[in-house]
């Protein structure tokens, strides 16, 4: 049943990734690929990726908690939960022996970056990292607190200071994760300065490239093959600096986010996470 008139939702409600409204309550059912894919194992035949795929995308997308405020369902992102459950259990590892730290201390970086490696191929936003670095920093203090506090080798001063950087540190991330400054896709034409005269070129971006002059000075005297020099120039820049994806000239320092699926301004300093 597709969406109603006034777009309202109860709290176990949602729109699925086809569009069409469906509760908490059928998550379990109606799964086509899933049962298809079911079946082929039964009858010991291959279940092809596109496949498996597509039943991955289904999990997620049902994953929901009831929400209010006609919302409807919002979709829980199982990224988070790896860093909460697994974080603890290899700590706890770690603390047993110094050579289990030292195995589990080489393997984390390594799979890590195995995970970023993953998610950056398949250009998918994920909040591990960022689930990761939280309660790595929550769960550090909360250890401080705990274990190294009762002990009394440390005082208020202690507890002071590490307390300001963790509050610091919260309030640099916050900063971090503001708007870095999308460009809007609306921006459909882009004006180049002719290098050393007072001319424009202005291009019109209608599904193709093309250059147009625009206010010559008649007293000046160019020859054909200074003028399609220019001209060439000045459409290699202008062809350097759009975005195929967005449909935009994007200014200098910005550039295409893949994980963001968006130009963003000052791309060097964007971080997806």
């Amino acid at each position: 049943k597709t969406c109603d008139e006034d777009g309202t939702l109860c709290c176990c409600e949602y729109i699925n990734h086809h569009g069409e409204k469906s509760h908490i309550l059928a998550s379990c059912c109606d799964c086509v690929d899933l049962d298809e894919a079911c079946d082929r194992c039964l009858k010991g035949k291959s279940v092809s990726s596109q496949t498996i795929e597509r039943v991955t995308d289904t999990i997620y997308d049902r994953l929901r908690i009831p929400w209010l405020f006609g919302a409807g369902a919002k979709k829980i992102d199982i990224t988070i939960l790896p860093p909460l459950v697994c974080l603890p259990i290899f700590l706890h590892i770690a603390a047993l022996h110094i050579f289990l730290a030292i195995i589990i201390l080489t393997s984390l970086p390594i799979l890590v970056l195995w995970y970023y490696y993953i998610t950056h191929q398949k250009k998918g936003h994920t909040l591990f990292f960022l689930s990761l670095g939280l309660f790595s920093l929550g769960y550090m203090y909360y250890l401080f607190l705990t274990e190294i506090m009762p002990k009394g080798n440390t005082n208020f001063v202690h507890l002071s200071v590490l307390t300001c950087g963790l509050v610091l540190t919260l309030i640099c991330l916050a900063q971090v994760k503001k708007n870095p400054g999308y460009i809007p896709s609306d921006n459909r034409s882009a004006q180049i300065q002719g290098a050393g005269t007072s001319n424009i070129l202005s291009y019109s971006l209608n599904d193709a490239h093309q250059v147009q002059q625009m206010n010559w000075d008649s007293s000046t005297k160019w020859n054909q093959s200074d003028q399609n020099g220019e001209l060439q120039s000045a459409q290699n820049k202008f062809i350097k600096n759009w975005c195929t994806e967005c449909k935009i000239a994007r200014p200098p320092r910005s550039g295409h986010c893949r994980i963001c699926a968006s130009c963003v301004q000052r791309l060097d300093h964007h971080c997806v996470w």
